[in-house]
């Protein structure tokens, strides 16, 4: 008996809030129509888009990088879980008003869902972060990335990736949104994947059984560097 109400216990101590919803990209009252579109060498709103452009994440705002996945739990379920950090560095590269590379690292150990129980296992039992402390999203092919036409525009994307987690690099599809607002270049986007195409085992913890199908999601702000 005091087993089972351990277990349950312990089950009860890893559930999930609600799961944040997905990044989504940020609004603006800026009018599309006040300035031209960053081409060539032009300004947009006095941002001068040419040239090396690096990721800053404003403190509490809602920005980052994270995973969503699913878990099933002995009772109910499943549930979603989501973890997100704003450890993250990167570099947007843009010349003659094109994007030419981009590359961005998280920091895997600062990963948070809504337990921190849960994060301590998953990063040291089957992230095992102590040998593989980044992940990397390294663009292999620029040319689905469109810059917005004008401020305050969003534009879809979809490009060729390399993506890096636990060790294993394997290319990708990224689809995505790009805007540009204000002094920056917002861009929001999501990738999905399996855990077993990086060598990380689903994890199991107490009956608690996450699906191999994960979706990583990012909303990430670049500035001048």
């Amino acid at each position: 008996m005091i087993g089972i109400v351990a277990v349950v216990g312990l089950n009860l101590w890893l559930g999930s809030d609600d799961a944040p919803d997905a990044f989504e990209v940020s609004e603006t009252t800026t009018d599309p129509g006040a300035s031209e579109g960053p081409t060539g060498d032009q300004e947009a709103d006095g941002v001068d888009v040419d040239g090396t452009w690096q990721v800053e994440l404003l403190e509490g705002s809602d920005a980052g990088v994270g995973y969503r996945i699913l878990e099933d739990v002995p009772i109910g379920g499943p549930e979603e879980v989501v973890a997100r950090t704003q450890t993250v560095t990167g570099t947007l590269e843009i010349a003659e008003g094109d994007v030419t590379s981009a590359e961005v690292t998280v920091d895997m150990g600062s990963l948070r869902s809504a337990n921190q129980l849960r994060d301590d296992i998953v990063a040291a039992d089957y992230l095992e972060v102590p040998l593989f402390p980044t992940a990397t999203l390294m663009i292999t092919d620029p040319a689905g990335i469109e810059l917005p036409s004008a401020a305050g525009e969003s534009v879809p994307f979809e490009v060729r990736a390399d993506l890096t987690i636990h060790g294993v690099t394997r290319p990708v599809t990224v689809p995505g949104d790009g805007l540009l607002i204000d002094d920056a270049i917002e861009i929001v986007g999501s990738v999905d994947i399996k855990l077993s195409d990086f060598d990380v085992t689903a994890p199991d913890l107490l009956g608690r059984t996450v699906r191999d199908d994960a979706v990583l999601e990012f909303k990430l702000r670049f500035v001048p560097a």
